[in-house]
């Protein structure tokens, strides 16, 4: 079990900064073919620079969460069917 859950974090960092870097890189590109007004494109830029950088973070949390639950509900199960 301890195996699985180091290799689905490692693997979540993996993706996470497959996703991350190309897209904080390209940000103001992506601005730029939404047409996003000049006037508050680097605002704008920044402020997705900052969403995208929190994809790492979603992504680890959502998966230390649901590895949680997942020991939580098997701790409940083993208390309502002993072996």
């Amino acid at each position: 079990l301890k195996h699985y859950v180091a290799l689905s974090l490692i693997l979540t960092v993996i993706v996470s900064a497959i996703l991350t870097i190309p897209t904080v890189a390209a940000s103001r590109l992506f601005l730029v073919w939404m047409h996003t007004p000049d006037n508050i494109l680097s605002m704008a830029d920044a402020y997705i620079k900052v969403i995208f950088a929190g994809i790492i973070l979603t992504m680890l949390y959502n998966v230390s969460a649901g590895q949680m639950i997942h020991v939580k509900s098997q701790r409940i199960v083993q208390k309502l069917h002993p072996r």
